[in-house]
């Protein structure tokens, strides 16, 4: 077998799996695998991923390894993502760069296959991580809802000034000392003579 025995086309497709607001976290690969004028029919094929910050040989933000097995043309068809946690990258920040190395033997052995920029599609990812939007209109009113339960009993209150008492004999009606009529139109038994 020659060393060069691989041809890697890679395709990035986009799928919309289910209708649902969240974006899976996964994106489609596709490759062909084989020498130069022939496709490969190996068993199975051992793909690394690796996803670098901001240039080709970035820090490593991601990496995930798998398996594939190709059908008979040498196309293999995986998904990036579904061997980790894709959700870990910041899409938001800086551009992001895919590495794909193969193992085609099935040994531990990868073989580099080359370093490409995504662009576009798995940024669609980002959405799911990225801050909220403006504000929408306030929607109608709900109905009343049940009543609540009956609070807890409050402290007592503060105690108010007291009204002196009345003198003895003064009634109501009664007017007929100075000091009855003093009390009943002012609340005081001061008298004044």
């Amino acid at each position: 077998m020659t060393r060069r025995l691989l041809l890697l086309i890679a395709l990035f497709l986009t799928t919309a799996s289910e209708i649902f607001a969240q974006a899976p976290q996964a994106m489609n690969y596709q490759a062909i695998v084989g020498c130069s004028r022939k496709p490969q029919n190996p068993s199975m094929v051992g793909v690394r991923f690796t996803i670098h910050d901001n240039t080709a040989t970035g820090p490593i933000v991601y990496q995930e390894t798998t398996t594939a097995t190709p059908n008979q043309f040498g196309l293999i068809t995986t998904q990036i993502g579904n061997g980790g946690n894709l959700a870990t990258v910041n899409w938001g920040n800086g551009g992001k760069f895919l590495q794909v190395e193969l193992d085609i033997n099935n040994t531990s052995s990868f073989t580099d296959m080359g370093t490409s920029q995504l662009v576009s599609v798995p940024y669609a990812l980002y959405a799911a991580n990225s801050a909220p939007g403006a504000q929408g209109p306030a929607g109608p009113t709900g109905p009343q809802g049940p009543a609540g339960n009956a609070g807890a009993q409050g402290p007592a209150g503060v105690a108010g000034a007291s009204r002196p008492t009345r003198p003895s004999g003064c009634r109501w009606g009664s007017w007929s000392t100075r000091s009855c009529r003093t009390y009943w139109s002012t609340g005081s038994t001061r008298s004044n003579g």
